[in-house]
């Protein structure tokens, strides 16, 4: 499917895909597969501007009066709405509109977009943003803030659309009896089928990408989403069957890291890493120490910690690089107590950050095994 867009003033509209993150919500809530795929379908439609309005309370146009924005915005059907006259014409295919709505889940601060349907196969001209003040007084949208969300419908799959009860195939009774048990069965049990079977690869996180505009990297940490792809990880997952063990290192390590031949299309890959980390930290160059492969069993969790080491005894070691090559455990997210971020592991994804300055844990692996390929990065 594609959407055309038409620039009609000189204002600059940004659109951006939907983000994962809210700031409200606690990281387990992101397990909650529905939340976080409404979270990230469709696109928001943002402010080019800062904003600011405020409303006497009163049900006419003139309550509202826009203070900041005056030039793009002004009340419109009263009762506390303005609207946004910026706008650009959106062309979809035939039979295809756009539902324009609230961001899903976004902790609104006084003010929302109305909900629309805009038959986009059909209009020649642009469509506007409305907003809504949910109270009198003042508020304010930063610049870049997101306004609404677009996503793209077919009104006559709604409108031909019938819901009716039908008795149950006698599997899905038998599915049922199964996560019932399982749900029973204590906590996350639940979670964790319902993630394995539910598990959605289409809507894909911006957080989790090398986007500058994501929480991570606007964090200092470069996230780069499949950089290897599924067979990649599992030829370097199945080195782990071919390569004994490194049984020096302290306890916490002992048995758990593998260092093999890496084949030499993956091991060109990794040696791409130091240049994207140069290019994203701004240091003139960098080199790593050699990857290993690292096994974190169930039970197995890292407190906060600097990869300085505990006397400092790794000083070169500036920035760590993981690379989780797998994605089907449960726990074992690693996050970062001073920014208030946690990330949540992904088949294919590479962290790389400040290890020796950032502060960083890994959260206990409740079941499965966690395998990265972990190393780190020494500015020259």
């Amino acid at each position: 499917m594609d959407i055309e867009l038409y620039r009609q003033s000189t204002v600059e509209i940004p659109v951006q895909p939907g983000k994962r993150f809210r700031e409200w919500m606690s990281p387990y809530a992101y397990r909650c597969l529905p939340l976080a795929a409404a979270n990230m379908l469709g696109w928001d439609v943002c402010a080019p501007c800062r904003i600011t309005a405020m409303w006497n309370g009163e049900a006419d146009q003139e309550a509202v009066v826009v203070t900041q924005g005056a030039d793009i915005a002004a009340g419109h059907f009263g009762l506390g709405t303005f609207t946004l006259k910026f706008a650009d014409v959106w062309k979809t295919e035939p039979g295809v509109q756009l539902l324009i709505m609230p961001v899903p889940n976004m902790e609104w601060r006084g003010v929302m977009s109305l909900t629309a349907v805009v038959e986009t196969d059909r209009l020649d001209y642009p469509w506007f943003v409305t907003m809504r003040m949910l109270r009198k007084g003042t508020i304010t949208i930063e610049k870049d803030e997101p306004l609404c969300r677009v996503i793209p419908i077919r009104i006559s799959d709604v409108t031909n659309c019938k819901i009716a009860y039908k008795p149950q195939p006698d599997e899905s009774v038998a599915n049922g009896a199964e996560l019932k048990a399982a749900r029973e069965a204590g906590k996350g049990q639940w979670t964790k089928i319902y993630q394995r079977q539910a598990r959605h690869t289409s809507i894909r996180s911006p957080e989790v990408g090398s986007g500058e505009t994501c929480p991570l990297a606007a964090h200092g940490i470069l996230a780069v989403e499949d950089f290897l792809s599924a067979s990649e990880c599992a030829r370097i997952v199945a080195m782990r069957e071919t390569t004994d063990p490194d049984w020096q290192g302290d306890e916490y390590w002992k048995g758990r890291t593998r260092f093999g031949e890496w084949p030499d299309e993956i091991l060109a890959r990794l040696e791409e890493i130091p240049a994207m980390a140069s290019k994203f930290f701004g240091s003139k160059k960098m080199c790593a120490e050699p990857y290993s492969l690292t096994d974190w069993d169930a039970g197995v969790e890292m407190p906060p910690h600097s990869d300085h080491g505990g006397r400092g005894e790794y000083p070169s070691r500036h920035y760590a690089s993981v690379l989780y090559l797998n994605d089907d455990f449960e726990g074992g997210e690693i996050y970062f107590p001073q920014l208030g971020l946690e990330a949540i592991p992904q088949r294919g994804l590479l962290l790389v950050f400040a290890g020796g300055t950032l502060l960083h844990g890994v959260r206990k692996v409740i079941s499965g095994r966690r395998m990265t390929a972990i190393s780190w990065l020494c500015e020259l």
